[in-house]
């Protein structure tokens, strides 16, 4: 956060600060889940970042990132809570 406040140009350099301080503490969750939520979020973060600035194969790496995380989330979470359902 200090570097963040040191190297402030505008708003836009905001959305890299909130998504490492949301990393920071999804990253000590002991809920999987969690992880993977904040995980998505963060790369929607820095998705929406590298478009504005124009880092477009930072881009594709989010996307990646965040289809993963999007995978994990239906096969790991979804996925259990309609199989607690149907019992």
């Amino acid at each position: 956060m200090i570097a963040g406040i040191f190297t402030y140009e505008s708003i836009v350099s905001i959305i890299p600060i909130v998504a490492v301080v949301i990393w920071t503490i999804v990253s000590w969750q002991e809920n999987p889940k969690w992880m993977r939520v904040g995980e998505a979020a963060i790369c929607v973060m820095w998705i929406i970042y590298d478009l504005i600035v124009g880092a477009y194969t930072g881009m594709i790496t989010e996307f990646i990132i965040l289809g993963s995380s999007v995978v994990g989330i239906i096969r790991n979470d979804l996925n259990k809570s309609l199989q607690k359902e149907e019992k």
